[in-house]
C-alpha cells in the first residue's frame, strides 16, 4: 500500500498486519479494530491528519475513531491540523439499510426475517442472527457472514457465491440447490442441513462439520475438504473431480475410503 490513497476508507477490522503504510494517506480512514501489528510507516497521513513523521514513525494512537459525533473536513491544503484531540471523530456511522424489517450490518438481530429475493450481496453481516429466516432467491454473493448463524434458515434459489461464512453455523439449514461456489465455508456447522443438488465446486469446506447433512447430487468438484467431518452424510450421486477429501488426498472421481 505504498503511496496508497486510502482517506476516509471504511478498513475497521481489517488484517494489516505487517502491511507497508509508507507514504499512504488515511486521512480520515476508519481502522476501528484493525490489526496494524509490525505495519512500516513513514511520511504517511494519519486519520486525525498527522504526519507519522512527527511522532516517530507510527500512526498509533491515531488510527481508531471515537464515538460518533462531530464530521470531520478535508483540511486546506498544506495547512497541518495542529489540535487534534487524541481521538478524532471521522464521520458519523452510516445509517443502516433496511430491508424488509431487517437492518443490515455486522451483527445484525434479523432472526426469522422473511429475506426473500433481497439483494444483499457485498454486504458486511459478520456475526449477524439470521437463523430461521427465509432465504428465498436471496443474493448473498460475497458477502461477509463469518461467525454469523444461520441455524435453521430455509429457502430455495440462495446464491452465496464467493461469500465468507468462516465459523458460522448453518445447523439444520435447508438450502436445497444452493450456490456456494467458491465460498469460504471453513469451520462451518453443517450439520443436519439440507443440501441436495447445492453447488459447492471450488468452496472452501475445511474442518467443515457435514455429518448427516443431505449432499445428495452436490457438485463437489474442486472443493477442498481437508478435515472436515461427514459422518452419516448422504452422499448419493455427487459430483467429484479434483476435490480434496477430508484425509487430505485428491480425488480424481470420488472420496470413497478418504473421509
Amino acid at each position: 500500500m505504498t503511496s496508497a490513497s486510502l482517506r476516509r476508507s471504511d478498513l475497521r477490522g481489517a488484517q494489516l498486519n505487517g502491511v507497508v503504510l509508507r507514504g499512504a494517506d488515511l486521512f480520515g480512514a476508519d481502522l476501528y479494530g484493525a490489526d496494524l501489528a509490525g505495519a512500516t510507516w513513514s511520511n504517511t497521513i494519519c486519520p486525525d491528519g498527522t504526519n507519522s513523521d512527527s511522532h516517530g514513525d507510527t500512526c498509533s494512537g491515531a488510527v481508531t475513531g471515537p464515538p460518533a459525533a462531530t464530521v470531520v473536513t478535508d483540511p486546506p491544503a498544506a495547512t497541518v491540523v495542529t489540535d487534534p484531540p487524541p481521538r478524532r471523530v471521522v464521520a458519523d456511522a452510516p445509517a443502516r439499510r433496511v430491508v424488509n424489517g431487517c437492518a443490515v450490518g455486522p451483527n445484525a438481530q434479523c432472526a426469522s426475517a422473511d429475506l426473500t429475493g433481497a439483494d444483499l450481496s457485498d454486504e458486511d453481516l459478520r456475526g449477524a442472527n439470521l437463523s430461521g429466516a427465509n432465504l428465498s432467491d436471496v443474493n448473498l454473493a460475497g458477502a461477509t457472514l463469518s461467525g454469523a448463524n444461520l441455524s435453521g434458515v430455509s429457502g430455495i434459489g440462495a446464491s452465496l457465491y464467493g461469500a465468507k461464512l468462516s465459523g458460522a453455523s448453518l445447523s439444520g439449514a435447508s438450502l436445497p440447490g444452493g450456490a456456494f461456489s467458491g465460498a469460504n465455508l471453513s469451520g462451518v456447522d453443517f450439520s443436519g442441513a439440507k443440501l441436495s443438488g447445492a453447488s459447492l465446486n471450488a468452496a472452501n469446506l475445511t474442518g467443515a462439520n457435514l455429518s448427516s447433512a443431505n449432499l445428495s447430487n452436490a457438485d463437489m468438484r474442486f472443493a477442498n475438504l481437508t478435515g472436515a467431518t461427514l459422518t452419516d452424510a448422504n452422499l448419493a450421486g455427487v459430483r467429484w473431480f479434483a476435490t480434496t477429501c477430508p484425509d487430505g488426498t485428491r480425488a480424481a472421481d470420488n472420496c470413497d475410503g478418504h473421509f
